[in-house]
């Protein structure tokens, strides 16, 4: 797949989308959640951070994209660290995959997924946080939009977003129906309603 492509040694520089991006297990850290070590000028414990972090190269940092498509610039993380078998394409900052830069990188990076296994791979921004209340490594489902090219929508199997729990809202007040003045939870007309009316 990159056989053609000229790789060049970078730095991260003042980069840190990753750091914000990615789900590091050693950390515990979520996908989306900016790290506790981010300093805005790198990592505070660079040099004792955990080998995920160590060893992961974006596709910017390997040398695949040009010097101005830097993910902090243009809000879009590449990862193609998959080789053969997938590319990622993550979205950074809302609607930055609908930014002509954006849309120009998913049909470049589109153009590759019939010659890798795995296909290519599309996680809009949020896209984890529909998948569990923590945002962590659930899986969630991908959803297949063209040949070899997959889009994470973030829902449960059955392919429906998860509607979250409606809780039933009622004031505190003397009305029947209102929460109890008293504090104990129940309605008025189970609690100092019915008591009202004994004496």
């Amino acid at each position: 797949m990159t056989a053609n492509i000229k790789f060049c040694k970078r730095t991260c520089e003042a980069c840190e989308e990753c750091c914000s991006v990615v789900a590091v297990a050693e950390l515990k850290k979520p996908y989306h959640t900016r790290c506790g070590h981010q300093t805005g000028k790198g990592c505070a414990i660079y040099g004792n951070h955990p080998v995920e972090c160590r060893d992961y190269r974006c596709a910017w940092l390997q040398g695949i994209l040009p010097e101005e498509m830097r993910p902090d610039k243009i809000g879009i993380l590449i990862d193609a660290e998959g080789g053969a078998d997938w590319i990622v394409i993550q979205e950074c900052h809302h609607n930055a995959l609908d930014t002509a830069v954006g849309r120009g990188l998913i049909n470049e990076f589109l153009g590759l997924a019939e010659n890798l296994r795995c296909g290519v791979r599309i996680e809009p921004y949020g896209a984890h946080m529909r998948v569990s209340p923590n945002g962590d490594q659930v899986p969630g489902l991908y959803k297949e939009i063209a040949p070899k090219v997959y889009l994470y929508v973030g829902q449960d199997e059955r392919g429906v977003s998860p509607a979250p729990p409606r809780q039933q809202t009622r004031s505190v007040g003397t009305n029947r129906n209102d929460l109890c003045p008293c504090g104990s939870g129940k309605k008025y007309k189970h609690c100092c309603f019915r008591r009202a009316d004994v004496l």
